[in-house]
């Protein structure tokens, strides 16, 4: 009996580290989605709704890739004191926003819900659930366990034969090649910092000059796309009745939208007026002229066409922050979970207008502090400098004195100290580490070259640079990438031009 016993102890002790082993093993396979390489960084979407406050949210949003780049929960806050947050993630179907709004109000106790309905129509008419296989996973891994995440696997099943729930649940099957590829966001936290944006997704492209007139083809194009069925996926108005009923049921107002990202058309937004009448719900349609017209966006610089840029979201979530309060009668609140977060919005609004700055007095102004890594090839005399440009340069790292000699420049501006380099006639180059050693740069300026003036190498990847001026690469420490790269030449009058 006895030796039973430790049999048993034995089985359960071996059963234990088994389990244990494989969910640490599924967490360093299962793919991390930060904003490094992710224009929508769900991971930090997610992970950072878990993290706040129980009952501190009082708008939710929900819907696919247009909601996250076209709601700034930030910009809400700072313009009338109310607390939302965006559970948008890419192709995010109705299906898939029905079971986010479910687990969501286990935490919290929302007043309004604003869900996107661009996927009420067939963009993935082979899947059964109206997105992608890959996609799905993208969100669902990141739910906490839960009876809803068994629900949404289970009903997502139902609806694709060939998907296996094991593997939704024990990850590394459906991942146990990417060991292959694991790389320094697997092992390393994120430090990005982008959780602060509560699940908005920044563009900072600017907007298509195609759109730029209201009475352009492309816009017509754009405004009525006549050869989408009028006929709604049968399983989304399944989920999105599911969606009215779980809102009413909470006393929670739920307003559709449709973005201009949306590609709803006249016979689409008469059927949803009509079904949002019946329903005692709210629906704002910002894809007809007219809608358009409400965000008062002036393109390119403020886009709301398609995936919106910063700008036109700011506008988007002005529009809506403004009916929030005003239709809806959201109180705004004082939220230190918001407060502490203005900062890093500001710092975010920096990264987008960096790409667009023409003025070189301006550009290394913004890009003088920590946050970044500079990185420098000069290839101009100092001369055809300005002195306030050549201070800037000089008040921002060391220059060697061999290298200014020669009239040309290498810098690495990243540690505020001096940096070895190599002079040799009509050539210098300057190599090293940075981020704790985690990454490498390197930087060579070459006069003899037919090809190029110089070339700045960062993590592998080449910068060119085939004219004399100021070419310069930012690295983000935070985010862990390249944000921008520019060559600036220098006239007779002494003005930058970006390349």
């Amino acid at each position: 009996m006895k030796k039973h016993g430790l049999e048993i102890i034995r089985s359960v002790f071996f059963l234990a580290i088994l389990i244990i082993s494989l969910l640490i093993i599924n967490c360093f396979l299962e793919p991390k989605y930060y904003p490094k390489d992710n224009i929508w960084p769900t991971t930090n979407t997610y992970n950072q709704f878990y993290e706040m406050e129980e009952n501190s949210v009082d708008v939710l949003f929900l819907g696919s890739s247009v909601a996250c780049n076209g709601f700034s929960p930030q910009e809400i806050y700072n313009s009338y004191g109310i607390r939302s947050y965006n559970l948008s993630s890419e192709q995010q179907s109705i299906f898939l926003s029905y079971y986010w709004l479910k687990e969501a109000l286990k935490y919290q106790s929302p007043q309004v819900v604003v869900l996107d309905t661009r996927f009420l129509v067939d963009v993935h008419p082979e899947c059964g659930i109206n997105m992608s296989d890959y996609v799905f996973r993208k969100s669902i891994e990141l739910m906490h366990m839960s009876p809803v995440k068994v629900e949404a696997i289970y009903e997502m099943c139902k609806r694709e034969p060939y998907a296996d729930q094991v593997s939704y649940y024990l990850t590394n099957f459906a991942y146990h090649e990417r060991w292959k590829s694991l790389n320094e966001d697997d092992f390393y936290p994120d430090e990005s910092g982008y959780e602060a944006l509560k699940g908005f997704c920044p563009i900072s492209e600017y907007g298509r000059l195609e759109f730029c007139a209201y009475d352009s083809p492309e816009w017509e194009n754009h405004e009525r796309l006549v050869d989408i069925p009028i006929a709604f996926n049968d399983t989304m108005m399944e989920y999105l009745d599911k969606t009215v009923a779980l809102c009413k049921e909470n006393n929670i107002a739920l307003v559709l939208t449709s973005l201009t990202g949306d590609y709803i058309d006249e016979a689409h937004a008469d059927k949803l007026r009509e079904y949002a009448k019946n329903n005692d719900v709210q629906y704002l349609d910002f894809c007809s002229r007219e809608g358009y017209a409400l965000l008062d966006a002036q393109l390119p610089r403020e886009s709301v066409i398609e995936h919106q840029n910063f700008w036109g979201a700011e506008k988007t979530s002005r529009y809506i922050g403004r009916y929030l309060s005003e239709t809806l009668n959201i109180e705004g609140v004082e939220d230190e979970q918001y407060e502490s977060t203005r900062d890093y919005y500001e710092y975010i609004r920096s990264n987008c207008e960096l790409a667009h700055i023409e003025n070189i007095q301006e550009y290394l102004d913004l890009i003088d502090n920590d946050n970044y890594s500079v990185f420098m090839s000069i290839t101009c005399k100092k001369d055809e400098m300005s002195p306030q440009v050549y201070e800037k340069i000089c008040g921002m790292g060391a220059m060697d004195s061999d290298v200014d000699a020669w009239n040309q420049m290498a810098m690495a501006i990243y540690c505020r100290e001096p940096l070895d380099c190599s002079v040799g006639e009509n050539k210098i180059e300057l190599e090293g580490e940075f981020r704790k050693d985690r990454s490498d740069y390197a930087i060579l300026c070459d006069n003899d070259s037919e090809q190029h003036k110089s070339v700045i190498t960062i993590d592998e990847k080449k910068y060119y640079f085939e004219e004399n001026g100021i070419g310069i690469v930012v690295y983000d420490n935070r985010l862990r990438k390249v944000i921008d790269s520019v060559l600036f030449t220098l006239d007779e009058e002494d003005a930058a031009v970006r390349q």
